[in-house]
């Protein structure tokens, strides 16, 4: 084909459908390959011709040598890209391709190149392929349509050609077969002569081919057993077929056992012994080796039955001596027992071998619970253990320990040995421990004191709800934990001496101050009680009691009765300084007055001559000393008990605030917030004696110059405020300014009240007292 002829395809430029159905009815496909794009279409004829739709067909070169067979894949790429070149010319190739339903196809394939007008690629490779067993025998000359288009050509090779290369296949393939033979294979004439031989003839024999091929069959065996092979060869021609077991005589003398085989077969026309010889070296020794161990076998059988009989009679003699009950059972029927299951069950060897293993179970559910639970076992881990009941003869129930095993894992139908071992003892003393521990436990855990025992080394064996509480722990974070790590390594070096001393036996009782798990700090009272086992020390308990609330009540017990003492003393004081305050009064003003009258009344006596105007005069002074003292004895009494409570508080505090600022000098200011309080007489006389205590304190220490007092009254509360502008004072230290004593005062009677009292003060700032008090009102008539 030359670059000057023209063809137009579809996709690359065809159109001439003529040529397309002259070619296919040739038996000819049409390949079309672009190189530029990669891209491959085949004609429709083509497709059927290997078994392919035309949606099957591959559409890329690496997809069309991907079903070429491997041997051929290289040559074919080739010649591929050699009818690409610019002056290639035709190009033909014959090679193997996978046909659609995985056979192998022989094909021919004749390319070459061509220019095309419509593909927009200057080059396309165009060919024709013809199976080789149907193309036709002659060729194809060059066809053209009225465009000038390409030439397509086809060359058939001749059946010489293919039954040449067909032979040549065959005897390469035969040659590496033989070679590739584990032994020696031969080709014998009937004139004696060696035609064929492999590699191994010569590797093994140590000659080479031209040595060979100038000797005969009898020169690699011995003198002595030439006549014997000579023989054997005769009677293969003869037989069809011999074998022959003889050494093999090496070039270098060594004698290789061999075992030799010969058949007789016709070659061109004449008859020949083809065979193979297979070194048995190998065989004989181990055939030697083996008469040798099958004698020691023998020997070990016979000491091994002697000693198996001595040990059958000897484990017979174990078995019935055996407190476990043992037995064999095969398809869980009982076969044999020894003494220890009779006496475990209450039946007789006879009544328990060959009867089902059910006799022994209280229900089915048992039976069968135990024997799938216990052959999963078995299956698993080659051995099933499992506890469960028996029913003696007489009735009784007993907790049985069951152990079961395979006789031969290989033969499951020898069946299986048992052994039993009564436990119910053990259970009985089980539960009782159970319920002991479950009795513990609720004690304990009942017990507001934290419980923990531990073992000799240290470790956690039991732990109460109110240690695990304490310490943040689950009990399966406390079991078996020692006890460095529950209590943390700062703690436990803190506390080992005593751990110490008690596992040495030392009974310890101490105190010590611990922060919870919760952050908040707690007083603990501990004490570790040595465990002991005769006159051994197993152990310790520690008992650990939460005194934390305990030690706050002290505190505040402490500060309460401090304050009471302070209090009483203060009551002493204050008793002591009414007293005196009377005292003074009855001696200052009340002597003082009496005096003055009895001195008038004296000199109106001793005077004879008083006229009446002198007796009017002296009787209006002791009228008016008469006057002074009824009004200091008001005055007393009124400090005593304010009779103007009888009227209600507002009035008395009214009179309580006038008092202060004539005595003081102080302006007092009194405020009422809402209805006026009608309170009882407890609580009336409470907030007044607040109040003039407080009253009293501004007016000793404050140095003010204006105090206010202010009632707010609500529906369920009086809320009582008492603000001053002096000098105020440290709260934080109020024994520093001399005022403890009527604070306290006020304390107690707020907290007889049910009230709250808050003081705000500071130096400079003066002082706030605020009483909050519920109140019970009056109730109206």
């Amino acid at each position: 084909m030359t670059a000057e002829t023209r063809i137009q395809f579809r996709d690359f430029g065809i159109t001439d459908r003529h040529l397309l159905a002259a070619l296919e009815g040739a038996g000819l496909g049409v390949w079309v390959h672009e190189p530029a794009s990669g891209r491959i279409l085949w004609s429709e004829y083509l497709c059927r011709l290997l078994g392919y739709s035309i949606a099957e067909a591959p559409i890329t070169l690496a997809a069309w040598i991907a079903l070429v067979h491997p041997a051929d894949q290289q040559a074919l790429e080739t010649m591929i890209a050699a009818a690409t070149a610019a002056d290639a010319g035709c190009a033909e190739l014959e090679f193997q391709i996978r046909h659609n339903s995985g056979s192998w196809s022989r094909v021919c394939l004749r390319l070459c190149k061509v220019e095309t007008e419509s593909s927009g690629n200057a080059l396309v490779a165009i060919g024709t392929i013809a199976r080789v067993d149907t193309r036709p025998a002659s060729s194809f000359g060059a066809h053209a349509d009225e465009a000038g288009g390409a030439v397509i050509a086809h060359t058939s090779n001749t059946e010489q050609m293919l039954v040449e290369q067909a032979l040549r296949s065959q005897l390469q393939l035969t040659s590496e077969i033989i070679d590739s033979a584990p032994g020696i294979f031969y080709l014998l004439d009937d004139a004696g002569h060696i035609l064929r031989w492999n590699k191994n003839l010569e590797t093994v024999t140590g000659y080479d081919g031209d040595a060979i091929s100038r000797m005969g069959p009898l020169a690699f065996f011995e003198p002595g057993i030439q006549p014997q092979v000579s023989k054997a060869i005769e009677e293969a021609f003869i037989k069809g077929e011999n074998f022959l077991d003889v050494p093999l005589l090496t070039r270098d003398g060594r004698r290789i056992p061999h075992y030799f085989t010969g058949r007789s077969i016709e070659l061109d026309g004449k008859l020949c012994v083809i065979g193979f010889g297979v070194d048995i070296a190998e065989q004989k020794q181990s055939a030697v080796e083996l008469e040798q161990h099958r004698n020691h076998l023998q020997n070990l059988v016979e000491e091994r039955t002697r000693l198996l009989q001595h040990s059958e009679a000897r484990m017979r003699s174990i078995l019935q001596a055996s407190p476990l009950a043992i037995g064999v059972v095969v398809e869980r029927q009982l076969r044999e027992v020894n003494e220890a299951m009779t006496s475990i069950t209450g039946y007789s060897a006879e009544e328990l071998n060959g009867k089902s293993a059910r006799l022994l179970y209280p229900s089915d559910a048992e039976f069968i619970r135990v024997g799938n639970e216990k052959y999963a076992q078995i299956r698993s881990s080659g051995r099933g253990v499992i506890e469960t009941v028996w029913r003696q003869k007489t009735g009784a129930l007993r907790h049985i320990l069951l152990a079961s095993a395979l006789i031969d894992p290989g033969n499951p139908a020898l069946g299986s040995s048992f052994t039993a071992f009564d436990i119910t003892e053990r259970k009985l003393v089980e539960q009782a421990l159970e319920a002991n521990e479950r009795f513990l436990r609720t004690f304990t855990d009942a017990l507001p004191s934290m419980v923990s025992h531990w073992d000799k080394n240290l470790h956690c064996c039991f732990a109460n709800r109110a240690y695990l509480e304490w310490f943040g722990k689950t009990p399966e974070q406390m079991q078996g934990k020692s006890i460095r790590e529950v209590l943390g390594e700062k703690l436990f070096l803190f506390q080992q001496p005593d751990i110490e001393a008690a596992i040495g036996g030392e009974h310890r009782r101490f105190e010590r101050t611990l922060k919870k798990h919760s952050g908040e700090i707690g007083h603990l009272l501990v004490e570790y009680i040595p465990e002991r086992a005769g006159q051994e020390i197993t152990g310790f308990y520690a008992v650990i009691t939460d005194v934390t609330m305990v030690k706050r009540a002290e505190a505040k017990l402490a500060d309460s009765q401090q304050a009471l003492r302070q209090l009483l003393i203060r009551q002493d004081q204050i008793r002591e300084n009414e007293r005196n305050h009377i005292a003074r009064e009855l001696h200052d003003e009340l002597g003082q007055l009496l005096t003055g009258m009895h001195f008038m009344v004296s000199a109106l006596q001793l005077t004879s001559n008083v006229t009446t105007g002198q007796t009017n005069q002296i009787a209006l002074e002791l009228e008016g000393y008469l006057d002074e003292t009824q009004a200091v004895l008001r005055r007393i009494t009124r400090d005593l008990h304010p009779a103007q409570l009888e009227h209600g508080l507002l009035p008395a505090l009214e009179v309580l605030a006038t008092d202060f600022n004539g005595r003081s000098g102080v302006a007092c200011r009194l405020t009422l917030i809402g209805p006026d309080p009608q309170l009882n007489g407890t609580y009336a006389t409470s907030i007044f004696r607040i109040v003039q205590e407080s009253l009293t304190n501004v007016a000793r220490h404050a140095h003010a110059r204006s105090a206010s007092v202010q009632i707010e009254s609500t529906a369920g509360y009086l809320n009582l405020k008492i603000t001053d502008d002096g000098q105020g004072f440290d709260w934080a230290s109020p024994g520093s300014n001399g005022q403890s004593f009527g604070l306290i005062g006020m304390q107690e009677r707020t907290a007889l009240l049910g009230a709250t009292l808050n003081i705000i003060s500071a130096p400079g700032k003066g002082t706030v007292i605020a009483v909050d008090i519920p109140i019970k009102r009056e109730t109206s008539t």
